[in-house]
């Protein structure tokens, strides 16, 4: 049995068709594994945003509210549709999808104060998702992600609650992507 380098894969001697016991058919799966492409592009979905200067307007300490901002898909397939802020799973049945967020934020006003991020399914927080952080004045980088259970006509936004203060927030070149 040959060990191999993901990278010089293509290269790769096989011993009876199989390496580590999978079969030629799926090495494109393994290298797609391997270096984080996902081989199933019927199961993605991404949206950015597009213009990324609206303000979040809080509107009370926990008090969750959808993040602003006009987002354009990225990759969306058969599987996904894309509205402003929102990604839907348009397809029947239920599976299991990881939802990532990133972004960067930062507090308007001055000081600072505590504000809790969250991956929201059908206007529902999902408090697996959730990041606490601090705010100020200049731009902080926040990351979401969670694995979320999706049926058909379930979706996906970012949403904020501030557990401190009623200060408005401008959130910054949003990415958010979900992947079986």
């Amino acid at each position: 049995m040959k060990l191999f380098n993901v990278f010089n894969f293509a290269k790769t001697t096989f011993y009876d068709n199989s390496v580590s016991g999978l079969s030629s058919e799926n090495v494109q799966d393994v290298i797609d594994e391997l270096s984080g492409q996902t081989g199933n592009t019927e199961e993605q979905a991404e949206m950015h945003f597009t213009v990324n200067n609206l303000i979040t307007v809080i509107v009370g300490t926990f008090a969750p509210i959808k993040i602003s901002g006009l987002t354009t898909a990225g990759v969306v397939t058969s599987q996904f549709s894309h509205s402003n802020g929102r990604l839907t799973k348009t397809s029947a049945g239920s599976k299991n999808y990881k939802v990532h967020a990133e972004f960067n934020a930062d507090k308007l006003g001055g000081g600072s104060d505590g504000y809790v991020f969250y991956i929201a399914k059908n206007g529902t927080l999902v408090n697996k998702s959730e990041k606490e952080v601090r705010l100020t004045s200049q731009e902080k980088s926040i990351s979401l992600q969670s694995i979320i259970p999706m049926a058909q006509n379930d979706y996906i936004e970012i949403w904020v609650e501030g557990i401190d203060d009623d200060d408005n927030i401008l959130v910054i070149d949003l990415n958010v992507t979900i992947r079986k």
